[in-house]
């Protein structure tokens, strides 16, 4: 009996000392965030721990970030979660609501209405739905408490504290299991780099909709949006017609397009005579209900991935955002 108690103890022991040792580091990762930010930032260190002092440590937000990155979804049922009925109906209600704003909007970044619009659809269902996990402790759990892309997150949670800091964004503003906050789901990097105070009341408020909706048009802006130029078009190819050096042309992710429209005519690709030949374009495919459609995107269609980088982000914006203008 005294041989097992020995053991037990020299075990529990040995976890003390684990816990011990793990919470020592942590306080000193936490240490030189701390001194990083308050360098990178201008901020005084008591600042920066003042502010990362009130962020609480979240489990449920590491269990839920991980059963997001597990379910992959294919192309119909993506389409599906986006492209309904109601939301398209909802989508023209907000575009009627908000139509002198976006007009407005419209003219200084060149962005249309109804792109914005299908961005904020999809974003956050017209504002409906901008999360329920606080910002600061969603970034702080997952920068620290993780180990997947913590580099990602801690560098959010910097941009997040330099904005409390800064701007005097609400240090209690709520957001998605990932950090994103307000109508366009900005994370915090891409409004400290992106977001415009539209109303010119001197704050930054992605839960404000002329911020919200004035960013999302300069971050496409930014990225390089072309002016009345054309975002994709659905082609008489299907996968299945392709051959097999055809079929290595066919784009899986994001990429910009290079080749010529005249280039993909000659590949027996019906290109609608509204489309100039020496457009650049690139070919991706979409699996429909009736077979694998060939898709070409033009550069626009390249700029929204930069907003996020899945071909089936960019193409559920087109589709919903063509389906409000009608």
């Amino acid at each position: 009996m005294q041989k097992y108690f020995y053991y037990f103890f020299i075990l529990l022991l040995v976890g003390l000392l684990l816990v011990s040792t793990k919470s020592v580091g942590h306080q000193d990762d936490m240490k030189r965030f701390i001194k990083r930010v308050s360098t990178n930032l201008s901020i005084p260190q008591k600042d920066v721990n003042a502010i990362l002092s009130q962020a609480k440590y979240q489990p449920k937000v590491i269990e839920k970030i991980k059963r997001i990155a597990e379910n992959s979804l294919e192309w119909a049922e993506y389409k599906q979660l986006f492209i309904t009925q109601n939301r398209i109906e909802a989508g023209k209600l907000f575009l009627k609501k908000h139509f002198k704003l976006l007009q407005k909007i419209e003219k200084k970044y060149g962005v249309p209405a109804h792109i914005i619009t299908a961005l904020v659809g999809v974003e956050s269902n017209y504002g409906t739905n901008v999360g329920k996990y606080r910002a600061l402790d969603v970034l702080y759990t997952l920068g620290f408490y993780q180990k997947h892309r913590k580099k990602f997150y801690k560098r959010e949670l910097e941009a997040l504290i330099g904005l409390i800091y800064h701007t005097k964004i609400d240090i209690n503003s709520y957001g998605s299991v990932a950090g994103a906050m307000g109508y366009c789901q900005f994370m915090p990097t891409s409004l400290a780099h992106y977001g415009k105070d539209f109303n010119k009341n001197g704050t930054l408020d992605v839960f404000d909709i002329e911020d919200a909706l004035a960013s999302i048009a300069y971050y496409l802006k930014a990225h390089k949006w072309k002016v009345g130029q054309p975002v994709a078009f659905s082609t008489n190819m299907k996968r299945s017609h392709l051959t097999s050096s055809q079929k290595k042309k066919i784009s899986t992710r994001s990429r910009r397009p290079k080749v010529s429209l005249k280039r993909w005519k000659t590949r027996g690709f019906e290109i609608p005579k509204a489309y100039p030949t020496h457009t650049p374009a690139v070919a991706m495919s979409f699996e429909g209900t009736r077979g694998e459609f060939i898709w070409l995107g033009f550069h626009n269609f390249y700029v929204i991935t930069r907003y996020n980088h899945s071909l089936y982000y960019a193409m559920v914006i087109h589709m919903l955002s063509e389906a409000i203008q009608k």
